[in-house]
């Protein structure tokens, strides 16, 4: 009887390190084991950002390929390699399709194409797919959207907003910025993209804690990329994130 005792007690035990385990490590998401291809700027490259993305790697045991650039935006106008070229590369014919699509928004719209921000209207079905409307954030989010879903109509399109931008304190870091071309108003047309095609998306402008005060901890001396302590403020989250999407 003690030996049944102790064998129940070690199945127990067991089965609950199992189930922490799997807990842990999010195998009970349906993305886990997913592919997955990633879109943005430097935010998406810098070697800092390996620490969120190996996160996620571990987590889910994702398949991650990054086609991210340095420099790049949503607008075509941010520089020749914008996150339009990254898609029209990742859905070329000679490209698998991927399970999950991740467009991870830089700064750079905010900081190099800074009156274009657009609408959710852009580069769509109600004017007509005008071309020149490629120039906004909006614009190329559409693109972006459009393309990936006539490489993989089953594709899920997953979004992270930008972060703030301590280039500029007061317009870059502000969510109650009363100006025309604040960061805040380039998330909220980022998040009005989404919802326009029902791409779930995480806010990481509100959501990620930097802020005047602490951003020599979360912040490079540039006051616009993160340090490694900053992409472990935001890894939880956007595992959280991709795992529950």
């Amino acid at each position: 009887m003690k030996h049944l005792r102790l064998y129940a007690i070690s199945l127990l035990c067991l089965t609950a390190a199992i189930c922490l385990q799997a807990q842990k490590d999010m195998r009970w998401s349906a993305n886990y084991g997913k592919s997955v291809a990633v879109f943005g700027g430097s935010f998406s490259i810098h070697k800092e950002s390996d620490t969120a993305k190996d996160y996620w790697v571990r987590q889910l045991n994702l398949k991650l390929t990054n086609y991210g650039k340095g420099g790049a935006g949503f607008s075509n106008l941010t520089q020749s390699h914008n996150i339009q070229h990254e898609v029209d590369i990742a859905c070329s014919e000679d490209k698998p399709q991927y399970d999950i699509y991740l467009l991870w928004a830089s700064t750079n719209d905010f900081t190099k194409a800074n009156r274009y921000i657009g609408t959710p209207d852009d580069y769509t079905e109600a004017d007509g797919y005008d071309t020149t409307k490629l120039n906004t954030q909006c614009g190329g989010i559409n693109y972006c959207i459009k393309k990936i879903y006539a490489k993989n109509p089953k594709a899920k399109i997953l979004f992270l907003t930008s972060t703030k931008c301590f280039r500029r304190p007061n317009s870059g870091t502000n969510p109650y910025y009363k100006g025309t071309y604040g960061m805040n108003s380039f998330v909220k047309a980022q998040i009005a993209c989404c919802n326009r095609w029902g791409i779930p998306y995480l806010d990481q402008f509100l959501g990620a804690p930097f802020n005047e005060y602490n951003k020599s901890v979360y912040i490079k001396k540039d006051n616009l990329h993160l340090t490694e302590e900053g992409y472990r403020m935001l890894m939880n989250m956007q595992a959280a994130f991709i795992a529950t999407h």
